[in-house]
């Protein structure tokens, strides 16, 4: 999946995500708290580097918060399995991040009503009834 934006048409520009706007359950996540959790790490090991899966947890957090953008706006612009949210909250507990699953599911559903949110600005406002 590609961060990449097609060019926006000038004449009917489409809103985009910002997704330095949105806090993230990761933005807590410091170096220390990754040395804490996996405290030995053979250097001649590169695969070691492989279990912390640190792009991919910022990866999916992305294409989460997109997806949930995008919903807004009756696209779909990023592929999802439906496993994502599990995966993400499997993720978080191997980090800390979580205390349990029911509490990982909070964390994915605040940043994902953060991004649905944000899309909403961009809506025209909509008549009282």
């Amino acid at each position: 999946m590609s961060d990449s934006w097609p060019p926006l048409d000038e004449t009917n520009p489409k809103p985009h995500i910002d997704l330095l706007k949105i806090d993230f359950p990761t933005d807590r996540l410091t170096i220390k708290a990754i040395r804490q959790r996996f405290p030995v790490i053979d250097a001649d090991r590169l695969n070691d580097f492989d279990d912390i899966e640190l792009p991919g947890l910022l990866s999916l957090e992305r294409d989460l918060a997109k997806a949930a953008f995008d919903a807004v706006f009756g696209r779909r612009t990023v592929l999802m399995s439906g496993e994502e949210k599990g995966m993400l909250a499997r993720v978080y507990a191997r980090y800390g991040l979580a205390s349990g699953p029911q509490h990982a599911r909070q964390l994915i559903r605040a940043f994902q009503q953060a991004a649905a949110d944000q899309a909403r600005e961009h809506l025209p406002d909509q008549p009282s009834r």
